[in-house]
């Protein structure tokens, strides 16, 4: 995938490639699980700064194909599948799912309709997210933040994400043209309040800034990617905020082992008897999705739980 980088978007770009796209060479044990240790080194950025164009070819994240011939074709079997799950859709999130993958110039796929069917169980309770600070712990290419900000133009966004990864949010979400005005946070800003429409923090940084007026929180398949205590710290992180309510979103594998032989427990995250349950249950939908090859239809390595609290 290639993206040209439009002028307003080079400060930002620049600050995260200069930063982070050597990241692999200095892991950190705090941020960095074996799962992205394995993954981070496949995921390439190659920037030709002669023609402002960035190259990207991801790997651990998403399942981002571009919109073309080949990819199509290829992609028949997958899309016989993800049908069944788009009709049971409202027509406006459907609507504005294929908005954002069109805006994204890709393929429906699993990732797209998953989101989708994750906001349709929350507006069944009745959520309404205008006008609420929402934090996507772990989006990649932005993908929620986009049909988030697509469903309810009055929300803000903030993206935590490692580093190199934040750069394929950031990039996609810029491509999207749909927020106002974005900006980077890094730990050099502790700035409580989030002015932008659209907030990018690179997870490196996030425990030392300062933010505590999130609303709502999601996270949807990488904090079974985590070591335990960082998601303890996400945990503590989250629960600081002084928001009047403050709700959290939580969609992983019941159990899943990483590359390193550990394993990380949905059970075992940092939940409390106070927090106030309003949905936990097993994800039928989330245990399976669709390939392009016989018998078209892999299943996960275990099952997933989705669990909505507030804290």
């Amino acid at each position: 995938m290639k993206i040209l980088l439009k002028e307003e978007d080079l400060d930002n770009f620049n600050l995260l490639f200069n930063k982070f796209i050597n990241i692999e060479s200095n892991f950190s044990e705090e941020h960095i699980s074996s799962h992205w240790k394995y993954y981070l080194p496949k995921t390439l950025i190659r920037y030709d700064k002669s023609k402002n164009e960035v190259l990207l070819h991801q790997a651990g994240f998403d399942d981002y194909k571009e919109n073309n011939l080949k990819n199509y074709l290829i992609d028949i079997p997958k899309k016989i599948y993800l049908n069944k799950l788009i009709k049971t859709l409202p027509s406006n999130i459907i609507n504005n799912m294929y908005k954002v993958i069109k805006l994204q110039r890709r393929l429906v796929s699993f990732n797209c309709v998953k989101n989708a069917i994750i906001i349709d169980h929350l507006t069944k309770y009745r959520f309404d997210f205008n006008k609420l600070t929402v934090c996507i712990i772990g989006d990649g290419n932005g993908f929620m933040g986009i049909l988030l900000k697509s469903l309810f133009p009055d929300i803000k966004i903030v993206q935590i994400n490692l580093g190199k990864i934040l750069i394929y949010d950031y990039l996609f979400t810029s491509l999207s043209n749909i927020f106002g005005n974005m900006e980077i946070i890094e730990n050099n800003n502790k700035e409580k309040n989030i002015l932008s429409d659209c907030v990018f923090i690179p997870a490196e940084d996030i425990f030392d800034i300062e933010i505590d007026h999130i609303d709502f929180f999601f996270n949807i398949a990488s904090m079974q990617e985590m070591n335990m205590n960082t998601i303890e710290r996400y945990f503590n992180f989250m629960r600081k905020q002084k928001t009047k309510n403050t709700f959290f979103y939580c969609c992983n594998r019941v159990s899943k082992k990483l590359f390193d032989n550990s394993y990380s427990n949905f059970d075992e995250y940092d939940w409390l008897n106070s927090d106030s349950i309003i949905f936990e249950e097993i994800c039928e939908w989330y245990n399976k999705a669709p390939i392009s090859r016989p018998p078209f239809v892999k299943k996960f390595d275990g099952i997933s739980k989705h669990k909505l609290i507030k804290f």
